[in-house]
C-alpha cells in the first residue's frame, strides 16, 4: 500500500509543478492590463448596465486582456447570454469576446 501512495504522491507533485507555472503567468498578465483594457472593460459594463434584461436577478462580470472581453456570468435565458456577448462586442476597442456565461436552469 505504501508504493502505491509514494506513487500517488510523486503523480500529484509532477501534475502540480506542471500546472502551477500558469497559474503564476495568468496572475501576472491580470497585473499587466493596460489602462487601454481597463477602459474597456469599464465600458462594457457601462453597456451592460444600460440593458434592464440583463441587471440582476442576473450576475454578469467581464475583464479584458489584449483587448479581449471574458464575460462570466449567469443569465436566465439563453437570448440574454447572446445579447451580453454582442453588447460586449459593439464597444470600441474589443478585438474578440470570450463568453462563459450559463443559463440557469
Amino acid at each position: 500500500m505504501d508504493r502505491f501512495k509514494r506513487v500517488g504522491v510523486i503523480g500529484a507533485a509532477l501534475f502540480l509543478s506542471a500546472t502551477l507555472p500558469g497559474c503564476a503567468l495568468l496572475g501576472r498578465a491580470a497585473k499587466d492590463q493596460g489602462p487601454e483594457d481597463a477602459d474597456i472593460t469599464a465600458n462594457v459594463r457601462a453597456a451592460l448596465r444600460q440593458h434592464s434584461e440583463l441587471s440582476p436577478p442576473n450576475e454578469l462580470h467581464g475583464s479584458t486582456h489584449n483587448g479581449v472581453v471574458y464575460l462570466s456570468g449567469l443569465v436566465a435565458t439563453p437570448l440574454q447570454s447572446e445579447s451580453a456577448k454582442a453588447l460586449a462586442a459593439e464597444v470600441p476597442g474589443v478585438r474578440a469576446v470570450v463568453s462563459s456565461v450559463a443559463v440557469q436552469q
